[in-house]
């Protein structure tokens, strides 16, 4: 742990001692702090290191708000790699049951244009492990828009990871919970 905050040590020098960290103290808060300075690191040339953090931080970070923080600023990169982004987004489900934040954060990487298939794959495997029941309805109610002809037609991969995650709602919730998720937005078109 001394390396970690000795300043006049390189960075990489204590970054490599963060790393060596997670496989012998899970969730210390000294560790936790360097992955996030490093994945926040600006003058890194590719995101290999920053991918190695974000795993790192989902061996660790579960439930540590710090870590979780990181990871949901790390996916909302624009210039970020599909394969750190999709690490980002493996390491919240791994870190983030029940997080809002989280949640919100894969929730919208499901909308961006320019995720790869794999990516969303794992955007949607993540959703689905830390979703908690009272959070799928609002899921659920933004998800169904992706369930259309155009988006299987157009955007088979979106719709198809789209449905996984809404049928592990519909398997969760109530059947009552669920048809109010579905059509809320139709209740709210409805009254205008």
């Amino acid at each position: 742990m001394e390396l970690i905050s000795k300043p006049q040590l390189d960075y990489f020098t204590r970054m490599l001692a963060a790393f060596s960290l997670v496989k012998i103290d899970s969730g210390n808060q000294k560790a936790i702090d360097a992955l996030v300075e490093l994945i926040g690191k600006p003058q890194l040339d590719d995101d290999t290191q920053r991918r190695q953090a974000a795993e790192s931080l989902g061996q660790i970070g579960s439930g540590n708000q710090k870590a979780i923080d990181a990871l949901v600023e790390l996916i909302n990169k624009p210039q970020l790699d599909d394969d750190t982004r999709s690490q980002a987004a493996e390491s919240l489900g791994q870190i983030g049951s029940g997080n809002q934040k989280a949640i919100d954060a894969l929730v919208e990487l499901i909308d961006k244009p320019q995720l790869d298939d794999d990516s969303r794959w794992q955007v949607a495997e993540s959703l689905g492990q830390i979703m908690l029941e009272e959070q799928m309805p609002s899921v659920v109610t933004v998800l169904k828009d992706y369930l259309s002809p155009k988006t299987y037609e157009n955007d088979f991969e979106r719709f198809n990871n789209c449905y996984k995650v809404i049928w592990k709602c519909a398997q969760s919730l109530p059947y009552p919970a669920f048809y109010q998720a579905w059509h809320q937005q139709e209740k709210v078109k409805d009254g205008e």
